[in-house]
């Protein structure tokens, strides 16, 4: 069964080529939804956004400690994949998981587009 986060995810990930899923997930690392465009790739894709959004809310912390604030997006350019991180809200994160390749641009003006949305329907 499909919720309106996953839903909305989908569409992220159907209009992104290269895009191979995404994950909705909460500040201590929880799934709350996702959308894997790889088939076999769901638990993969789930561990590799726990892992991120704790390391994202480790940095969140002492940036805010700094005054800086929370960062809205973060960017990692890896040999063979690209992972962006955007913020939500203060709790929650979007993962997308990129092929190299992918157009980072439009996948996060994507993420930007639907992040009222996905505000919305929490």
């Amino acid at each position: 069964m499909s919720t309106a986060f996953g839903d909305i995810l989908a569409e992220v990930v159907e209009a992104l080529p290269g895009s191979r899923g995404a994950v909705f997930v909460d500040w201590e690392g929880e799934a709350v939804d996702e959308v894997s465009a790889v088939a076999d790739d769901v638990h993969d894709l789930r561990l590799l956004a726990a892992h991120w959004a704790i390391t994202y809310y480790q940095a969140h912390a002492v940036l805010a400690k700094h005054g800086l604030g929370a960062p809205d997006e973060v960017v990692l350019r890896f040999e063979r994949q690209q992972i962006l991180l955007h913020r939500v809200t203060d709790d929650y994160l979007v993962v997308l998981s990129l092929e190299i390749d992918a157009h980072l641009g439009r996948a996060q003006n994507l993420l930007r587009q639907v992040g009222p949305r996905l505000r919305g329907a929490m």
